[in-house]
């Protein structure tokens, strides 16, 4: 299971090997129990984790998550996040069915290789790049983050007066910040704020 990170939750959920419910379910009601969910990934600062068939002695929520798991015939997940910035981006759940070997230290040593590698890979993905790219310009320039979203708009082509509509700004207010966000980045026009935020 291949998933992307908006805000600190799931997005964009790819299944291999599973069927479709079994992320549907999850996301409706299991997510809270599962004890490598990415709010507790990203809490703990973990990178790797193993859950394995839940022993009397686990809390309710993994017995609860546990029983969902066999439900479904699986009995090992190795759960993979990816970092960006300090943020979580993506996220690989790796779940070992009925009859497949147990996850052992050269499986999950080999998850943490894996995780640096694709970890790595995933810096230069223009989904992540574009999420980046906010803070990477507001530190850059020292843009606030007024002056950023004004920033994004009039690089993108958009009107003073688009802009001043969607944000419910006056005109007189957007011009002025645009004036303070050409002089922080030194840009002429819009055309040369735009190879500066996106080149």
């Amino acid at each position: 299971m291949f998933y992307w990170v908006d805000g600190d939750g799931m997005a964009d959920v790819s299944l291999t090997g599973l069927p479709p419910q079994f992320a549907a379910e999850y996301a409706a009601r299991m997510e809270q129990a599962d004890p490598s969910n990415v709010h507790r990934l990203v809490a703990t600062g973990a990178s790797v984790t193993h859950f394995s068939r839940p022993r009397p002695e686990f809390s309710r929520d993994a017995l609860v998550f546990g029983g969902f798991l066999n439900r479904y015939g699986a009995v090992d997940v190795i759960d993979l996040l990816f970092r960006a910035g300090g943020d979580a981006v993506a996220g690989i759940g790796i779940i070992k069915m009925r009859g497949d070997a147990a996850a052992g230290k050269v499986e999950l040593a080999q998850a943490r290789a894996i995780q640096r590698f694709v970890e790595f890979g995933l810096q230069g993905h223009e989904r992540v790049l574009n999420r980046l790219r906010p803070g990477r310009a507001m530190r850059a320039y020292r843009l606030t983050r007024r002056e950023w979203e004004i920033a994004d708009m009039a690089a993108q082509g958009v009107a003073n007066r688009e802009i001043a509509a969607r944000l419910g700004l006056s005109t007189h207010t957007v011009k002025s910040h645009l004036l303070h966000v050409f002089c922080k980045t030194g840009s002429a026009n819009r055309t040369a704020l735009a190879a500066k935020l996106y080149l």
